[in-house]
């Protein structure tokens, strides 16, 4: 048995199929199929060769792709006719890239596909060879390339390039792997992956004779010769054979044995899997370990003891070099790195290409976020017959895995499985397509989920639930944990507005469980009801009084208006192709989206308990998001991009307006700092359609709330309620605003009326003094106690709660609080300390911490001073001993005055 490129190729190949048919008519519903109109299709680095200023890669569903390396900018892109179809190796002859390619699940790959890239900009496919093979490495020499295919090598005739010719067949020993090897003068020394390393004559180009093979040395996947020693990349084999650096003494082939060998990464494990091509810059060879995403620079000149000089850290494989121009780019499956090697001890990075690779996706107006492997993305799909990536961030760490989006108004938080300390991350979408990262959060475990109810995120981990204060996007603060172990740990978490108003938030575990908690008192929330789930659970959404749960493909609908006693309403029971992928279902006004990997599933919910799909689509789905005018639906799925799929969904056409909106406490002398003040909006549905909760967002003073119209959903000529809360700060001039449905789900012909502000009252600020300090006794001695009556006094217009006081006197540091200082008013506190020689000053401060907004931040500290402190001053007057005439021996007592 042995092993290929291509079998490690396959392991974890993902496909995307963007054929589509009709699936009739289910249960009464014409169910229409989604027909792709635009695409803008992701990048695979499976594979790549470098010539001047171009890269040409090759991967899953794009047969060949270029890149200018100087700008790192995508040029052309050819994609495969069928997205099952992945490529594994490109290698460049002239004018042609030939790409060995395979098909996922079927026999009828293309073989070798050739392919012009005289003008780089725009590859043209000419040509195949092996229609229904699949091959292993390509090695050329002058007109003649060898192939693998199987235990078999075949000799082509390349004199007509995009037609080449077999001249012959010879069998061999092992599989080819890797790029199969490299000529060197009149010898082919041609890595046969686990059968080792043949070389063999090939003096007679066409007609190649084998001289000898060295075996057990692991998995041959390429080589470099220099002088009498070929150095070879081996991967881990059978027996105990691991991956290593091997050199090899090829001066007799006949008689080949390996001479010294290097373990590459890091001990005690290193790397098992030394990757391919290799490069040699004057005596130093690059390595690619794909198992590490690193790359070594080892030191051969001394062939015998090659010695790793430096390491290239992030990408575990090669594209591939241009020497004349000193460039080397380093590769991983979606992100590549231009290095300068014209110091080949100690490459230069240039610059980095982060791909198009979208895993979740979430919509804001005619923008697209996406978050995709090792960071985040905004696509303009203004036009969806042409979606365009417009800005890109690359994320440290490269966080990747279980990928989530969300954005409410300038807040955007993506979530990974994985991020190196960092698996949630917080952006500024003020500015949108700009994504600026301003914080981070990390609950110490693996990331499920998240669900943002602002100024609160709910974070689902390996550990439990989290809720996290993001008010201050730039310093996250977790108020609660609900621990949850495995294998009750959350997969997924929503966040919503339940039938009295209050928020809600729902939580799946990976043991079956619906968990509806009571959110109304935030940062604490509270188990109401639980519901057993017939599936293992991938997702949550909340629309109304649903609870929406996906998972292997399918969905269920659980009516949660009664949290402790939820009750299921309908299911939908997905009988296609196993589901490859996390199930995820996303709500867009009375839209729900439901990917499931192999396919999307667009369902009204104003129609249930009936939930029959209306739209659907037969191929590879990560993630989908819904257009701004509601008929296109945006599909994203990692390499393949993102695809616009447009049909006659139902339009979701209602005239929401803002009719009121007012608070509580009114009276100005109850708004007081730190007081909670509740906040209504009136929302009438003047029609034509129902409405299915729509969202209303509050904003006052920097503070922004996201909450629903209460109940499941709002008729036509209905009127509707929705509350949110807030904690009053100091403040003039202020307005509280609600805009109903703010990222425009719904088709609403006069936006206008959506919106609605009005004057907040003002709350004035105080201003905390320290009016005196007074000492107790006014005579200090030293080592005695005294008593420091300090009075605070608030010469502001608004009430300031709590105050802390702080007061210090050497190192001895006391604090009190006060419940509060009335505007005018002035309180006393008291510390006392021991009385130090030497020590004459007692520090007062009032809100030490800064946490008090006041007119006047200059005047909260005092320096009092102390009165003298006496010192005692002994003095011995008279020593008396006893006996007063003491003999020799005797035992003495003496007595000081």
């Amino acid at each position: 048995m042995n092993v290929n490129a291509r079998a490690w190729r396959t392991a974890s190949f993902t496909v995307l199929m963007l054929g589509f048919f009709v699936l009739g008519i289910t249960a009464g519903v014409a169910q229409q199929t989604l027909v792709p109109i635009g695409q803008l299709p992701g990048d695979s680095f499976q594979a790549m060769a470098v010539r001047g200023n171009y890269a040409f890669t090759t991967g899953y569903g794009v047969l060949l792709a270029s890149y200018d390396l100087p700008t790192r900018y995508r040029r052309g892109v050819l994609v495969a006719e069928d997205p099952r179809l992945f490529g594994y190796h490109v290698a460049l002859v002239g004018d042609y890239a030939y790409v060995l390619t395979a098909k996922k699940g079927a026999p009828d790959s293309p073989g070798i596909v050739i392919v012009d890239v005289s003008a780089p900009n725009n590859p043209r496919r000419v040509g195949a060879y092996g229609a229904g093979s699949s091959f292993d490495g390509f090695v050329v020499n002058g007109n003649v390339a060898y192939t693998g295919r199987g235990e078999q090598l075949q000799v082509l005739n390349l004199s007509n390039p995009a037609n080449p010719q077999l001249i012959r067949t010879v069998p061999l020993t092992g599989t080819p792997a890797g790029t199969g090897g490299t000529v060197v003068g009149n010898r082919l020394y041609l890595c046969e992956g686990s059968a080792g390393l043949s070389v063999w004559d090939v003096s007679q180009p066409d007609n190649p004779a084998r001289l000898g093979i060295v075996q057990n040395i692991g998995v041959a996947r390429d080589c470099v010769v220099v002088g009498n020693y070929a150095f070879v990349s081996c991967g881990a084999w059978l027996g105990g054979i691991e991956g290593a650096l091997r050199v090899v003494d090829v001066s007799n082939p006949a008689s080949m044995n390996v001479v010294a060998e290097l373990r590459l990464g890091s001990p005690p494990f290193y790397a098992t899997n030394p990757w391919y091509p290799l490069v040699l810059r004057d005596n130093y060879l690059f390595v690619g370990l794909h198992d590490e995403n690193s790359v070594s620079v080892v030191d051969i000149s001394n062939p015998l003891s090659p010695q790793v000089r430096t390491t290239l850290q992030g990408e575990g494989a090669i594209g591939g070099a241009y020497l004349p121009d000193n460039r080397l780019v380093t590769l991983r499956s979606n992100t590549f790195t231009v290095w300068d090697i014209s110091n080949a001890a100690a490459p230069t990075k240039v610059g980095m290409y982060f791909g198009i690779s979208p895993q979740a996706a979430t919509r804001a107006g005619n923008w697209l976020l996406t978050a995709e492997q090792g960071g985040v993305a905004s696509y303009d799909v203004t036009v969806p017959s042409n979606p365009a990536r417009a800005g890109s961030t690359t994320l440290p760490f490269s966080p990747t895995g279980n990928q989530r989006i969300t954005i409410q108004g300038d807040l955007a938080v993506a979530s990974f499985l994985y991020g190196g300390g960092q698996e949630v991350r917080l952006f500024d979408a003020a500015t949108l397509p700009a994504l600026v990262p301003v914080g981070s959060y990390s609950p110490g475990s693996n990331v499920y989920g998240i669900a943002l109810q602002r100024p609160f995120l709910l974070v689902a981990h390996g550990g439990g639930l989290d809720v996290v204060r993001v008010e201050n996007p730039a310093a996250p603060v977790r108020e609660q944990r609900i621990p949850m172990n495995f294998p009750n740990y959350p997969v997924d978490v929503a966040a919503g507005v339940g039938a009295d108003g209050s928020p809600i938030a729902c939580v799946v575990t990976f043991e079956r469980q619906l968990q509806i908690y009571f959110a109304g008192e935030l940062p604490l929330i509270r188990l109401d009801g639980t519901f057993s789930l017939p599936f293992r659970p991938a997702d949550v959404e909340i629309a109304g009084n649903f609870a929406l749960v996906a998972g292997n493909g399918d969905l269920l609908v659980v009516d949660i208006s009664d949290r402790a006693n939820p009750r299921q309403v309908a299911f939908w029971d997905y009988t296609g192709a196993g589901p490859g992928g996390a199930t995820r279902v996303q709500v867009y006004g009375n839209l729900a989206l439901l990917s499931y990997y192999w396919g999307l599933a667009v369902f009204d919910l104003s129609q249930l308990p009936n939930l029959t799909p209306i739209a659907v689509y037969d191929g590879r789905v990560d993630d989908a998001a819904l257009s701004s005018t509601g008929d296109v639906v945006w599909a994203v799925s990692g390499a393949s991009g993102v695809v616009a799929l447009q049909g006659r969904l139902p339009e979701g056409t209602s005239d929401l307006q803002l009719r009121a909106l007012r608070f509580s406490p009114t009276d100005p002398a109850d708004l007081l700092d730190g007081v909670t003040v509740t906040v209504e909006a009136e929302v009438f549905n003047a029609g034509p359609e129902s409405v299915l909760a729509p969202p209303v967002r509050f904003v006052l003073d920097g503070q922004t709330v996201e909450t629903r119209v209460r109940g499941t959903s709002l008729a036509a000529g209905q009127t509707g309620i929705a509350t949110a809360r807030f904690t009053l700060r100091p403040g003039t001039g202020r307005t509280v605003q609600a805009i109903v449905d703010p990222n425009n789900q719904w088709n609403d012909p006069i936006r206008a009326n959506n919106v609605r502000s009005q004057p907040f009252p003002d709350l004035a600020r105080p201003d905390l003094s320290v009016a005196e300090a007074q000492i107790q006794p006014t005579e200090l001695v030293h080592g005695e106690e005294f008593t420091v009556r300090a009075l605070v006094r608030n010469a502001g217009a608004g009430l300031a709660r709590p105050v802390s006081v702080l007061m210090q006197y050497g190192d001895n540091v006391a604090r009190a609080t006060l419940n509060g200082i009335r505007a005018g008013a002035q309180e006393a506190v008291n510390a006392t300390f021991t009385a130090a020689a030497g020590q004459t000053v007692v520090q007062v401060k009032v809100d030490p911490d800064n946490r008090i907004e006041e007119s006047d931040e200059g005047n909260n500290e005092l320096a009092q001073n102390l009165p003298p402190i006496a010192t005692p001053d002994l003095e011995i007057i008279d020593l008396i001993f006893a006996p007063a005439n003491p003999d020799e021996g005797d035992t003495v007592r003496v007595t000081a005055k």
